[in-house]
């Protein structure tokens, strides 16, 4: 796909499926009238559900040679959610990936809990990234999805959640509408309370790293507690 932006610009339309995003609002500017077939448009909430790989790739080519890539042309889809039901965002986004591998952390990026605790954790200067592709520039100010789940998993009074999230941390991420996804992720945790567990695991992955399994071993007795 770079190439063809950079080299056949003209033709990357008719080659590429384009991009399908969801959003929690369009709204039409005044400009242009009251008609819907074109103006200015708002876009809240905006959450890419297919693509993703095309914008990965217009990037890379507009950082290599904008020149070109600005004679492309890219179908953009966006649809409003708004007034549709809580479904509705999920059925978009498995039938527009029925060609592609989805991952179930696709469908945790659809989570509103997700964005509100990002935008908590913005407001003390913590970068939290919760969807595919996004990334952090150093952990001392940041985490993500994974790590938080893990901390959650782990600071739960259920073991068997923290062996989960250890063995398979997808199955955790399963079904967003219920449990153990809703245990975990849900309108009483605040980005503070995760941000403050994600340190203590860290604190405790450390201290286990330096133990050594050897000590570990020795300081456990057979039903599993601490001597």
């Amino acid at each position: 796909m770079v190439e063809t932006l950079r080299n056949s610009p003209h033709q990357f339309w008719y080659y590429n499926n384009g991009i399908t995003a969801l959003c929690s609002s369009i709204q039409k500017k005044m400009v242009g009238g009251s008609s819907r077939d074109t103006g200015i448009f708002e876009c809240r909430g905006v959450t890419i559900v297919n693509g993703a790989q095309t914008v990965g790739a217009a990037a890379t080519a507009f950082s290599q040679d904008h020149r070109s890539v600005e004679n492309a042309r890219i179908l953009l889809r966006l649809i409003s959610l708004d007034q549709c039901p809580p479904e509705f965002a999920i059925s978009v986004t498995r039938s527009t990936n029925t060609q592609n591998r989805i991952e179930l952390r696709d469908f945790v990026s659809l989570d509103e809990q997700q964005q509100r605790l990002q935008t908590e954790l913005q407001l003390d200067d913590v970068r939290y990234v919760y969807k595919s592709g996004d990334s952090i520039a150093s952990t001392d100010n940041g985490f993500d999805l994974d790590e938080a789940t893990v901390a959650l998993a782990c600071a739960h009074q259920d073991v068997a959640l923290s062996v989960q999230a250890k063995r398979e941390i997808g199955k955790l991420w399963e079904d967003t509408s219920k449990q153990p996804y809703r245990t975990h992720f849900n309108q009483a945790l605040s980005g503070r309370r995760l941000w403050r567990l994600v340190q203590i695991q860290r604190r405790v992955d450390s201290q286990l790293r330096l133990l050594g399994p050897k000590e570990i071993g020795a300081r456990s007795n057979d039903t599993g507690s601490w001597e």
